[in-house]
């Protein structure tokens, strides 16, 4: 439908222009009949422009204005000012843009107009352009002989108004075939069959003709239960249009199939109820891929339970999606806001202000803030303290959709054994400078030792020489 309108419109655009071409020959040759005329034809040419429902605009080879009639300025309100003789097309072009009467050139002025410049040196197909109020321009430029440049402007808006209105009721018809794309149904007022599609058979296996002119309880079973059966007897007793009731059926092959059906309630000019029409669709399919879904995520669930780690999603936008048991633990005293929804902000700062983390005591705003920034851009594990004295090892992890998983395992005895390393390395380095100080105590007596033996030692020395020179003497 869309590509039929755009002939339409190429058709017309064409022939405005093979129109407006006829005109700008006949005044050439008027020209070139006399300059006695020449005032007369064109005072007419412009009397033509002027009756024209389009804007046309004359462009010299120097791409400045010649003339162009009120319409063209109408349909350029934001512009109008600079429609004078003489001024140039991208003169114009920039006007227009810088006061916003383009959109589509917004944050990228340069580029539109570049473009813009090259369609008009070089016309080719019409364009389609959307104004700052909101109105549609259809945009055709064609060189003539002499190398100007006739420019047309069509409103089209009330024609997009249409082509819009157009899609949105093919989008409509769209989605009523696709609802009624498995088998279609009528009953009448007695709630008897009056009509069933032939997929009615390749769905069920009954064939429609064992229906029609009968009641559901008249027609084959299809393995209803009586619980069932009520369900549809109320639904259909209610004389009012209904979505998407279920029913689990048995075909005549055996297999299960779970039909939804829809109705439409019918009255006569005078509200009388006279029966139902409606459709119906196999969703056996999306069924037991739901229930398979189901089924996976529950022992997702189970899995991330069981895990000895406390782990949480979060979605794009921050938002808690599940968390396990061991995540509940040891966020205690938060543990009743842990809800699908809940906000990471809010729950950061309402555990801090809980007392969660000791280390956030007297500089609650920085923890915050530092948290914050840690979780916009995760990267290695950290390290925190939590409110009963564990010390835990946390890790974040972005995922390709946008959400967030956080993880973190208990590492409060490696934190103890780290400590108790620590604090006998610190003995050991305490004994090491004992030990230090009592060998050079040791030493030092030694040395003193040593220094009394050698002055003993020069005093016996002494002796013996004056005893010597004693003897001699005598």
């Amino acid at each position: 439908m869309s590509s039929a309108w755009a002939r339409v419109e190429a058709d017309d655009g064409q022939a405005e222009l093979a129109r407006l071409r006829r005109r700008v020959r006949e005044l050439e040759a008027r020209q070139a009949a006399g300059s006695g005329a020449r005032r007369l034809d064109e005072d007419r040419f412009v009397d033509a422009l002027s009756a024209l429902s389009e804007g046309i605009a004359l462009y010299d080879d120097c791409e400045r204005l010649v003339i162009c009639n009120d319409v063209y300025r109408a349909l350029h309100p934001a512009v109008a000012d600079l429609l004078t003789p003489g001024v140039t097309f991208e003169t114009v072009l920039r006007g227009a843009v810088g006061r916003g009467q383009h959109p589509e050139a917004l944050g990228r002025e340069e580029d539109w107009i570049g473009e813009r410049l090259h369609a008009f040196r070089h016309p080719g197909q019409a364009i389609e352009q959307r104004t700052a109020d909101g109105r549609w321009l259809k945009v055709y430029e064609q060189k003539t002989a002499d190398d100007c440049t006739v420019a047309v402007r069509i409103d089209i808006t009330e024609l997009k108004t249409r082509e819009a209105e157009l899609l949105a009721t093919q989008s409509r018809l769209r989605a009523y075939l696709d609802a009624a794309s498995d088998w279609a149904w009528e009953m009448d007022g007695s709630l008897r069959y009056t009509y069933l599609s032939e997929q009615f058979e390749a769905l069920t296996g009954y064939s429609p003709h064992l229906s029609l002119g009968k009641t559901r309880d008249e027609s084959p079973k299809l393995g209803r239960t009586a619980s069932e059966k009520r369900r549809t007897d109320i639904v259909l007793g209610r004389r009012k249009d209904f979505r998407d009731h279920r029913l689990e059926v048995r075909r005549t092959n055996g297999q299960s199939a779970v039909l939804s059906i829809s109705g439409n309630a019918l009255h006569d000019d005078d509200g009388a109820f006279i029966g139902y029409r409606g459709v119906g669709r196999d969703i056996t399919e999306q069924v037991h891929a739901l229930e398979a879904e189901h089924e996976a995520r529950n022992r997702l669930v189970n899995a991330i339970q069981g895990l000895t780690e406390a782990l949480a999603l979060w979605d794009g936008e921050g938002r808690l999606v599940i968390c396990n048991e061991e995540f509940r633990r040891i966020n205690g005293p938060v543990a009743d806001l842990l809800q699908p929804g809940l906000e990471f902000e809010p729950f950061l700062r309402t555990s801090v202000a809980r007392g969660l983390f000791p280390d956030a005591a007297g500089r609650e705003a920085d923890f915050i803030a530092e948290r914050l920034e840690r979780r916009r851009n995760p990267g290695s594990r950290f390290e925190v303290r939590w409110h009963d004295d564990s010390w835990r090892l946390a890790h974040e992890q972005p995922l390709p959709d946008g959400s967030l998983v956080t993880i973190s395992i208990d590492i409060t005895e490696r934190k103890w054994i780290e400590a108790e390393l620590v604090a006998s390395h610190e003995m050991l380095e305490r004994r090491v400078e004992r030990r230090t100080a009592e060998v050079r105590q040791s030493n030092a007596q030694l040395r003193a030792e040593i220094a009394e033996r050698g002055r003993a030692e020069d005093a016996l020395r002494n002796s013996r020489d004056q005893l010597r020179l004693a003897a001699c003497r005598t």
